[in-house]
Parts: C-alpha cells; structure tokens; sequence
C-alpha cells in the first residue's frame, strides 16, 4: 500500500510538473501572439494617422488655394465695381452738362421760334395785303401738315403754292415751319435757327418720307381687298393711295401697272374679277374703266332678267277672283273650290247624284 501510494504521488508530481511545462508553453505562444496583434494593430493605427495626417493637409491646402483664389476674385469684383463706379460719375457728369447744353440750346430756340413767328406773322401779313408775282393774282394760303397725311402729297401741294406765289428759299423755309403743327413741328427742336429750307425738308423726309415704310404700304397694298358696301371708285382710290406710297420713287408707269394688278386682286365680284384677268389691262385707270363697264353692264342683265321673271309671273298668276280664293278647300262633289261637300249647292239642290248615293247608303 506504501508503494502504490508513494508510486501515486509520484505520478501527481509529474503529472502537475507536465501541467506546469504546458500551461507556460501555452502562456508563452498566447503572449507572443497577442504581442504580434498589438505590433500590427499599432502599425495599422498608425499607417491609418499618417492617412489622415495627409488627407487633413491636402484639405488644409485646397481650402487655402480656394481662399485665396476668392479672395483674389473678390478683389477683381472690387475693382471692376470701382471702374464701373468711376463711369457712373463720369458718365452722370456728361449727362449733367449735355442736359445743361440742351437746356440752354432750348431757351436759345424758344428764343428763335419767338422770333421766326414773329417773321412769320409779318410774312403772312405782308402776302395777305399784297398779290403775288405771278401774273398779279392773290397768294394762296400753304397747307397744313402734322404727320399723319400723305408728306410726298403736302410737299407738292407746298411747292405749288410757293412757286405760286413767288417764295424765296427764306419764305419758303418761314411758311414750311409756320405749316408744321404737332407732332411734326418736333422736328424743330433737332434744328437750329434760322433755319434752311432744305435742312428742313431733309429732316422732314427722314423721318415721314414714304420711302422708308415702303416694306409696310407694300404689305397693306397685298392684303388690300375690296369691303363689302365700297364702291369700285372708292376702292381703286384706296389701292392708288397704297400704290404711290408703297412704290415712292420708282417710275409712274410702273405704279400705276402695280396698283392695276392690285386692284384687279381684291375686287370682291368673282365674274368681274375673272373677265379683267382675262383682258388686257395694264394700268389701274384702265382696269377701274373696264370694271364700271362689266359692272354697269351686269346690272342692265339683273334688271331685264328680273322684269322677265316678273312678266312670266303676271301671266302664269290666276285672275283676280280665283287669286282671292286660291288656297281654298276644293269640294269632291263638284271640284269647285271654295266649299266643302257639306255645304255643296248641288247636294242641296237634290242633283241626280245626291238623290243616288241616298238610295245607296238606304
């Protein structure tokens, strides 16, 4: 019994001692694992640091490059702003001293019209009491013109009336502003005094000449067709208004062609309309002949043709005592009209065949 148990605690001694040896291998190999972790753990930390050291820095940079490449734009805005500023000034001062200039050029002119209606006034007195230079006969008054009539048509009214009565170009340039009314007279105030004839009706021209709204009358002269109710005459002196304006400057035939070939466009008639098509119409003179023709002539058909049909009625119309009772109720004993059968004299007269149809129907 000794030995075994001496033998059995022997064996507990070695088996602690192998124990012992594997607990502190095993302690050994876990520490030097986890002292291999730690290392890589920490070289990760740190490669992740240094990563984040360089993103801060990059970040860092751009933002610095972004600052101050605002910052240098924000200096260009200033600058421009100031330039823009230093126009405005400059600019703000020109307009000061041009509506300074423009003030006293006004006062200059008021001044001038002052004294050039004065002018006129004694012109105009002048001519009323004296008679013109041609031929002993009295002055004709010039037309009026404000911008919305014809400018070529009262140009040539007032050149007529100026040689007439025997104008210079100084009492032609006088009467030309003393005609002008608003909001012609306007023009006035781009002139200065005294003024010249021809600066006068250059600026005049510029701006109402018919030449520069040709486009315009060309347009209206197109779409230009005859109104319900308008008359050929009224009609074709529409056309021949669009006609010069729209072809101001070109030669006279050549209007006159045109507006023909207008007017034969928008004539509403189709059967007039298709006869001048068919014609040799050149001009609008002989185009508006030969529609008072076709029309005149239309007319005398409708008029002939309407007496027939009335004539024709009259003869086929019944005599006066059936027209009366024309419409009547027909009676189906003797077809006269006027009564009913009821009420039929020959029934009531006791007729053969009244007695008849009795005896039948007993």
């Amino acid at each position: 019994m000794a030995t075994e148990q001496t033998l059995l605690e022997k064996f507990a001694e070695l088996l602690t001692a192998k124990l012992d040896e594997q607990n502190a291998k095993f302690d050994s190999k876990l520490e030097e694992q986890m002292s291999k972790q730690n290392l890589e753990i920490k070289e990760q930390l740190e490669r992740q640091n240094h990563r984040f050291q360089e993103m801060e820095k990059n970040l860092l940079e751009t933002i610095e490059l972004q600052e101050k490449e605002l910052n240098s734009r924000i200096d260009i805005v200033d600058r421009r702003i100031d330039v823009v500023d230093r126009k405005m000034d400059n600019s703000l001062a020109r307009v000061d001293e041009e509506l300074d200039s423009v003030q006293d050029k006004m006062s200059k002119m008021k001044l001038s019209n002052e004294d050039l209606a004065r002018r006129v006034t004694e012109v105009e007195r002048r001519n009323n009491t004296s008679s013109g230079s041609i031929g002993g006969a009295p002055n004709i008054k010039a037309p009026r013109f404000d911008g919305t009539s014809s400018w070529t048509v009262f140009l040539r009214q007032f050149e007529a009336v100026a040689i007439h009565n025997g104008w210079s170009q100084e009492d032609k340039a006088a009467h030309l502003v003393a005609s002008l009314l608003p909001p012609a007279a306007d023009v006035l105030y781009g002139l200065s005094a005294p003024y010249a004839y021809s600066d006068l009706i250059g600026v005049l021209d510029g701006r109402y000449g018919e030449h520069r709204l040709a486009a315009a009358y060309r347009s209206q002269l197109k779409s230009r067709f005859q109104q319900s109710g308008e008359t050929l005459q009224q009609y074709a002196a529409e056309i021949e208004r669009l006609a010069h304006r729209a072809f101001a400057g070109l030669p006279l035939d050549h209007v006159r062609q045109e507006a023909g070939f207008a007017f034969i466009d928008g004539i509403r008639d189709g059967e007039i309309k298709k006869q001048l098509v068919l014609g040799s119409h050149r001009t609008l003179g002989e185009a508006l002949e030969a529609a008072m023709r076709l029309e005149a002539a239309k007319m005398v058909a409708a008029t002939t043709t309407s007496r027939i049909r009335e004539v024709r009625l009259d003869e086929d119309r019944p005599p006066r005592k059936e027209r009366r009772r024309y419409g009547a109720p027909e009676c189906w004993e003797c077809g006269v009209r006027g009564h009913l059968r009821v009420d039929c004299p020959r029934l009531k007269r006791g007729s053969p065949r009244a007695e008849g149809e009795t005896a039948e129907n007993e």
